[in-house]
C-alpha cells in the first residue's frame, strides 16, 4: 500500500507571476527553489522540454525561473489530463468497478455522520442535502471528499487548482501557448483502477473514520519521504520508490501510458519546433519504459538541465 500511494503522490495531478516580484520576494523564492527534474530532448530541429512534476507539495513559485522561461518560449504545453473531462473518467471508473452507492452499506444516521465530516472539509452546512447526495455516492469518492486527497481516489479533488500541474497549465495559457493533453479517459481511468482499493475496502476505511479508529486511515497517508525524494532532485531516490513495483502494476501505471504518450508527443514535435511536457516525475525517472528512454529510442538526444547557467552560454 505504501508503495502504491508513493506513486500516486508522484505520478498521477492560481498562476503566480514570475516576472513582477520585488527583489526581496525573488530572493526568498530562490531559497526555496526545488532542483527540477528537467530535460531537453533534441532530434534535428525538434526540441522537447520535459519537466517531472509532483502533483502535491510543490507550487509554481518553487520552480526555477530558467524552467519557466523555457515553458513560455515554447509553442505548445502538454500535460497529463484535461481537468474538464474528469467526469468522463469518473463514469468510466464507476462502470468498470460497478460501484454501489453508500446507502447500500450505511444507515441514514451513519451517512449523516460522514456528511458532517465532508461538511467540515468543504464548509457546506446544508447537512440534509449533503446527506442525500452522499447516499448515492461511492465509498471511494466519499472518502476522497473527506480527505481532499487525489491519491486516495478523489477523481473530483484531482482537478482542484492547488496542483503544480494546473499552475503550469495556467501559465502556459496566459502566455498564449496551445494546450495539449496526453491521457484520454480510458488511460486515466485505468490508472485509477490500478491504484485504488476496492469500494469494499473504502467502506471499511469509512467505518474506521466513524469509530475514530484512525490506524487504517493513517496507513493510507504518505510519509514525508516521497516529498523529500522529489525536492532532493535525486533521480536515484525517485527510482528506488518504484523498485518493488509488480510488473503488471508498472505496466498499467507507467509503461502503457508512456507508450501512448510518446506517440502524441512525437506528433506534437512534428508540428511545433518547441514542445514543453509536464508530467508526473515517475514517468521520467522510473526506469524501464520511461518517456526519456522512449524518446532516446526514437533518436532523440536527452540531457538533464540542472540549472540555467548553460543557457547563458548558448
Amino acid at each position: 500500500m505504501k508503495c502504491i500511494l508513493a506513486f500516486a503522490m508522484l505520478c498521477l495531478v492560481g498562476c503566480t507571476s514570475v516576472s513582477k516580484k520585488s527583489s526581496a520576494t525573488a530572493s526568498a523564492a530562490q531559497e526555496r527553489h526545488v532542483t527540477p527534474f528537467f530535460y531537453r530532448a533534441v532530434r534535428g530541429d525538434q526540441t522537447i522540454w520535459l519537466l517531472g512534476t509532483a502533483h502535491r507539495w510543490v507550487r509554481l513559485g518553487e520552480i526555477p525561473t530558467f524552467v519557466l522561461e523555457r515553458l513560455q518560449q515554447s509553442q505548445v504545453f502538454a500535460s497529463e489530463f484535461d481537468p474538464s473531462r474528469i467526469g468522463e473518467v469518473q463514469r468510466y471508473v464507476e462502470e468498470k468497478r460497478r460501484s454501489k452507492p453508500l446507502k447500500n452499506y450505511f444507515t441514514e444516521t451513519e451517512i449523516e455522520t460522514l456528511a458532517k465530516k465532508v461538511a467540515a472539509r468543504s464548509g457546506d452546512q446544508d447537512l440534509v442535502t449533503l446527506t442525500t447526495i452522499l447516499s448515492f455516492e461511492s465509498a471511494t469518492n466519499v472518502f476522497a471528499y473527506i480527505h481532499s486527497s487525489p491519491a486516495l481516489g478523489g477523481l473530483l479533488t484531482a482537478s482542484k487548482s492547488e496542483s503544480l500541474d494546473n499552475d503550469l497549465r495556467a501559465l502556459a495559457a496566459k502566455s498564449g501557448m496551445s494546450l495539449a493533453y496526453l491521457d484520454n479517459p480510458v488511460l486515466a481511468g485505468n490508472s485509477y483502477l490500478c491504484l485504488k482499493p476496492s469500494d469494499e475496502q473504502y467502506v471499511r476505511f469509512l467505518r474506521a473514520e466513524m469509530n475514530s479508529q484512525a490506524q487504517d486511515v493513517k496507513q493510507l497517508r504518505t510519509s514525508e519521504n516521497e516529498e523529500s525524494a522529489y525536492r532532493s532532485g535525486d533521480s536515484n531516490r525517485i527510482r528506488k520508490l518504484f523498485d518493488d513495483y509488480p510488473k503488471d502494476l508498472r505496466s498499467c501505471l507507467l509503461d502503457n501510458r508512456n507508450a501512448a504518450w510518446v506517440s502524441s508527443i512525437l506528433q506534437l514535435a512534428r508540428v511545433y519546433p518547441n514542445v514543453f511536457v509536464a508530467v508526473g516525475v515517475g514517468h521520467l525517472e522510473s526506469g524501464g519504459r520511461s518517456l526519456l528512454s522512449e524518446l532516446q529510442e526514437d533518436g532523440f538526444s536527452v540531457t538533464r538541465i540542472d540549472d540555467g547557467v548553460q543557457f547563458s552560454k548558448e
